[in-house]
């Protein structure tokens, strides 16, 4: 249980899936019910929440990753928010042997 100014919170878990994820979805239960973006997870989370974020599959086709960015605003009452990356297995590394 986490305490946020002496009131008790049970954060909830979201999840985003950038490649396999909806903004429809509700982000609970799983990477099967995965928000696409990030933005979407934080404004349907509440304080104390998590969110785990597995990355976007996203390649040039040459085994190279490219480039992503997302800009995402924080809003001051989602005190005690986290945001937590997840891996999806093999790095990029690991594609060469």
């Amino acid at each position: 249980m986490l305490e946020l100014r002496g009131m008790a919170s049970q954060g909830k878990t979201l999840f985003v899936d950038g490649t396999n994820g909806s903004d429809s979805n509700a982000g609970y239960y799983g990477w099967a019910n995965a928000k696409a973006t990030i933005q979407a997870a934080v404004t349907a989370s509440s304080a104390g929440d998590v969110i785990y974020i597995a990355p976007k599959l996203i390649t040039d086709f040459t085994g190279d990753p490219t480039s992503y960015a997302e800009t995402i605003i924080i809003p001051a009452t989602k005190m005690g928010l986290s945001l937590i990356g997840v891996s999806r297995g093999r790095t990029q590394a690991d594609c060469l042997r």
